[in-house]
């Protein structure tokens, strides 16, 4: 993504470090079957921000109760198009 979103990669980066959980146009939770996601057991929302108008990136946060750390940003899939596990199934009638 990085070579050929320069600006919008930069931009997500900032973002998803110091508030991965502010909802915007670009930056907001996924709905229906998408909305959760596991990783190493843990049950996470799952976030979605929009890089361009096709490139997306999707993530879990995974907030640290108490210690050194804020939380973390586990990034799921980054996809330089509209991800296909995303897109509805449209049924064709007969």
């Amino acid at each position: 993504m990085l070579a050929t979103a320069r600006n919008a990669t930069v931009d997500a980066w900032e973002q998803l470090t110091t508030a991965p959980e502010q909802r915007s146009a670009r930056q907001y939770p996924l709905k229906g079957d998408l909305g959760t996601g596991v990783y190493q057991g843990a049950t996470y929302v799952h976030w979605q921000y929009k890089l361009t108008d096709g490139g997306r990136i999707w993530y879990f946060v995974d907030r640290t109760p108490a210690g050194k750390h804020a939380g973390r940003v586990l990034v799921h899939e980054v996809a330089p198009g509209h991800p296909k596990s995303s897109e509805r199934v449209r049924g064709r009638r007969r």
